[in-house]
């Protein structure tokens, strides 16, 4: 019975630190569209040209929206 239980344990704790780690990923993502939006906020208002780009998009780490948006953060700043 000892077994038993301890196994249980192990499989709750397991699925608790799973459960923890899934909220905590959740909020991370929280923060950071803030702090992606404060930083377009920022460049919108140096007027830096930003086309079709969204928080969410670079959060969410897709390359070509990444890309672009350095490409873009580079040309302003060096041509300025």
């Amino acid at each position: 019975m000892h077994g038993f239980l301890k196994k249980c344990y192990h499989r709750s704790f397991s699925l608790y630190l799973f459960q923890t780690y899934e909220q905590g990923k959740n909020l991370k993502r929280i923060h950071y569209m803030s702090n992606i939006t404060t930083a377009l906020k920022v460049l919108d208002a140096r007027k830096v040209k930003l086309v079709n780009i969204n928080p969410s998009d670079v959060v969410d780490g897709k390359p070509s929206i990444v890309l672009g948006l350095c490409w873009t953060i580079i040309l302003y700043f060096q041509v300025s």
